[in-house]
């Protein structure tokens, strides 16, 4: 599944865009870092576990100063420090530096005396052109037809399957772009790894379904293979 995963984050066309300069391009990796560490502070001693948590705030708070939407992944974070420690603490210790670090900038502002500016931009952002979510994930896929339906059809496929932590990493962040009135195809971004993974579980089912029917292995790598050469073409 982690092989698979890469493979379409390597080379499906969709994802040309964070090889782009792109606010999203530099936040994906402060984000994945964030949760990376979360995971790895599973199997961590009491110490290390503290570090590794705190650490993964610095990378979420970084992830959101450098754009806000990255604040919809905050409740995956909760939920994989709850489920790992059932500690409040380690929880405040995680968000204290996820809220610090973005407030900086509206301190900045206040500090500067234009905080009324700030409030605006803000405002700004949240309020132009009409562009909503449905015209993005058109051109998605218009785009990338493949890695569409393998992300889409996974994700489906992952709810019915009660994956709690594809969800949270999901369901956050649809409903902050179905609220807000402009979400460009990359403002995707954010949602890219996640596609990865779902379409990566949809094609290892697919691929069992198939390989159990024909008693044929090569199945697998060549259903893979055909993707992946359609996307490099």
């Amino acid at each position: 599944l982690a092989l698979i995963s890469s493979i379409l984050f390597a080379v499906m066309p969709y994802n040309l865009m964070t090889r782009t300069v792109l606010l999203e391009s530099i936040q994906l990796p402060l984000m994945l870092t964030s949760i990376l560490l979360l995971l790895y502070s599973n199997s961590a001693t009491k110490h290390e576990k503290k570090v590794s948590i705190i650490v993964s705030g610095l990378f979420m708070g970084l992830a959101i100063f450098t754009k806000i939407p990255a604040f919809t992944i905050m409740p995956l974070g909760i939920f994989l420090i709850y489920s790992n420690t059932k500690r409040w603490r380690y929880i405040a210790l995680w968000l204290i530096p996820s809220i610090l670090v973005p407030a900086l900038w509206p301190m900045h502002a206040a500090l500067s005396g234009d905080l009324d500016e700030w409030v605006k931009g803000i405002i700004y952002q949240t309020h132009r052109e009409n562009k909503p979510l449905i015209d993005s994930l058109h051109n998605f896929l218009l785009t990338d037809p493949i890695f569409f339906i393998l992300g889409i059809g996974g994700f489906v496929f992952s709810v019915f399957k009660r994956d709690i932590f594809l969800i949270l990493w999901t369901v956050p962040i649809i409903i902050f772009f179905s609220l807000i009135g402009y979400v460009a195809s990359f403002h995707l971004i954010i949602l890219i790894p996640l596609l990865c993974i779902t379409g990566a579980l949809l094609l290892d089912r697919i691929c069992q379904k198939l390989v159990k029917k024909f008693q044929l292995r090569v199945i697998e790598y060549a259903l893979i293979s055909g993707i992946v050469l359609f996307a490099l073409i």
